[in-house]
């Protein structure tokens, strides 16, 4: 159906008219709901009025911008049978424990502050927005319609879009307080007046556009999305759960699932609504792995022992038109939103350049490829940050990454490689290059989760060495990289992952970068790290011995011939010893077994 526009004045009007949603513990008559319905999580109840409102606001709100040249290329990276990701948590400053809503309604404040959250860090200024200023402040914190009372993404927007700054969460009260406040109507715990404005964030304007996902193919839809996705725009997510059973369900995978398991949210189409039972509530998409075809899904819940980011996982190849009924009438079970932000406008110039590669390159599927860029500001006094997208759906941030490119199809793929620095102010600069792919044919990676992204996934190593380690130690590329040692008394770490070189191959070579610190001083090696292959835990061979004698700055790349070994299954495995004193750090990332 195509979307009719409401006017300003009009739509101003509709969501100024209240939400008509309640808070954990009344129906949508405002009387208290039996003991049976009460989650233990809170959840946004919705009496038929309410219904009516969201269905009207769906279809007219404006539509999402897809880039056509971004949904193409991915559309085409899909059929070819290509696998990619993106995670946009990296943007987000928060402290997972503490993203907690607790007994409050008012998962869209949360969602819509994370998605403001992480855009203000694309423009150039990563900082946690305040929930509590939104809900002290919007309509007064107090009566039927206070924050806790729920909303919708659309609200949330109309009302930054008319207030034009944020406030951060480190201001003077301006940390959440409303965890405990259960009921609807009720009163804000903390006094919008007590909330300190200065320093704040303007912005020009805010709105909520509707993300195309119904009465569509299946995969236009999932494309509409990670197009957004990959344009580093996080998509506002609200599902609606029709009887107290079906949200019970989902408690129970929340509680006692991981951030690995996904969740088939689509299995209640059709169902009834009860009054006392059916519920909303608004959750964040920050990225999608292509390994299990999932989305990554922000909640405002905590974190619970299996989910330590705060994260759970939908399918991707859902049924995006499923519905509920209510009173006779069918309702989307599914909003999917993203906001336009305008910035005020910068004086500043920023200039980027990509100084490695320094031309457009050809390299084999599977081979990994090291960007370096910088850049200069007009203002002596911008900060600046930087990131980059590689074209295929993925993404890093800082002046230098490593990016291993794939091809499945039978031609080669040419993808477009984009630096972008941006200043505080949100002025921007790019770069690009182009990175033209060979057929997988022609190459094959053979170690899986090599930059330790996935953290230990296909990994087998000692209790701490995996992990996201910067500033200290920070990784070659991403965020993820393995520590050994570094503790300054005797101690071993160790790591290693099974692979099995093909019999046919013509050449095998195995690279990683290492980098080395130490406290140690002199020419005498103390500390050791060594590379080797072994067979079901027998040496086979050591590739490489280096020691605190070898630190130096930076990442240095090392590379391995290992053809002999064709036809056998083998470990790599790397090791790191320490002394009883002075400490030395061997930190390893981007490892790679790329077959010919």
């Amino acid at each position: 159906m195509a979307q009719r526009h409401l006017t300003v004045p009009l739509l101003a009007a509709l969501l100024a008219s209240g939400a008509l949603l309640l808070g954990q513990d009344a129906d949508g008559a405002g009387n208290p709901l039996a003991a049976a319905t009460v989650l233990k999580h809170p959840i946004m109840h919705l009496n038929h009025q309410a219904h009516e409102r969201r269905k009207f606001l769906r279809e007219h709100l404006p539509a999402a911008y897809i880039d056509p040249a971004v949904h193409y290329m991915l559309r085409r990276s899909q059929q070819a049978g290509a696998t990619s990701s993106v995670n946009l948590l990296p943007y987000f400053a928060y402290t997972p424990t503490a993203w907690d809503q607790q007994q409050c309604g008012d998962c869209w404040v949360w969602a819509g502050t994370a998605a403001s959250s992480i855009e203000m860090a694309v423009h150039g200024t990563k900082v946690l927005l305040s929930v509590q200023y939104f809900n002290s402040s919007y309509n007064n914190g107090t009566g039927n319609n206070w924050a806790g009372c729920g909303g919708f993404a659309a609200d949330f927007a109309q009302w930054y879009d008319a207030k034009k700054m944020f406030v951060p969460w480190s201001n003077t009260n301006a940390a959440y307080a409303d965890g405990s406040k259960s009921g609807c109507p009720d009163t804000t715990a903390v006094k919008a007046s007590s909330i300190a404005t200065n320093p704040n964030y303007k912005i020009t304007n805010v709105t909520d556009t509707v993300v195309t996902t119904l009465n569509i193919d299946q995969a236009t839809a999932i494309t509409n999305i990670k197009t957004l996705l990959n344009q580093n725009r996080p998509v506002l997510f609200g599902f609606y759960l029709a009887t107290n059973a079906d949200w019970n369900d989902f408690e129970t995978y929340w509680s006692n699932k991981t951030e690995t398991d996904v969740y088939q949210i689509d299995k209640y189409n059709g169902q009834t609504w009860e009054a006392n039972g059916g519920g909303g509530h608004e959750v964040l998409i920050v990225g999608y792995d292509d390994t299990d075809r999932s989305w990554i899904v922000l909640n405002s819940w905590g974190t619970t022992s299996g989910r330590s980011h705060g994260l759970f996982r939908i399918p991707q190849a859902i049924n995006y038109n499923t519905y509920f009924v209510d009173q006779g009438t069918q309702y989307e079970s599914f909003d999917f939103d993203a906001y336009n932000f305008t910035w005020p406008t910068s004086g500043n110039t920023v200039s980027a350049t990509i100084t490695t590669p320094s031309s457009d390159v050809t390299l084999g599927s599977g081979i990994s490829q090291a960007f370096a860029g910088k850049a200069t500001d007009s203002s002596s006094t911008a900060t600046l940050s930087y990131g980059w997208n590689f074209g295929d759906g993925s993404t890093a941030s800082g002046t230098s990454a490593n990016h291993a490119f794939t091809n499945t199809t039978t031609s080669p793929v040419t993808y477009t490689v984009t630096f972008t620095a941006t200043d505080n102010t949100g002025a921007k600069g790019s770069a690009s290059r182009n990175v033209t792919v060979s057929p997988a044919s022609s190459s094959s990676e053979l170690i899986k989760n090599g930059g330790f992204e996935s953290s230990s996934a296909n990994w087998s190593a000692t209790s701490g060495v995996i992990g996201v380690n910067g500033p200290g130690e920070p990784a070659y590329a991403g965020t993820y990289d393995a520590w050994f040692c570094g503790y300054g008394r005797r101690h071993t770490d160790s790591l290693y992952q099974s692979v099995t070189i093909p019999a046919n191959i013509t050449s095998a070579t195995l690279s990683f970068y290492l980098h080395i610190d130490t406290a140690e001083t002199g020419n005498v090696a103390y500390d050791m790290f060594n590379a080797q292959l072994r067979k079901n835990g027998t040496l086979l061979k050591t590739l490489a011995t280096y020691s605190n004698v070898n630190a130096g700055a930076g990442y240095t790349k090392r590379t391995f011939d290992v053809s002999a070994y064709k036809g056998q299954t083998i470990q790599v495995y790397f090791t790191g010893t320490e002394d009883a004193s002075l400490k030395t750090s061997f930190v390893l990332d981007n490892v790679s077994l790329l077959v010919h």
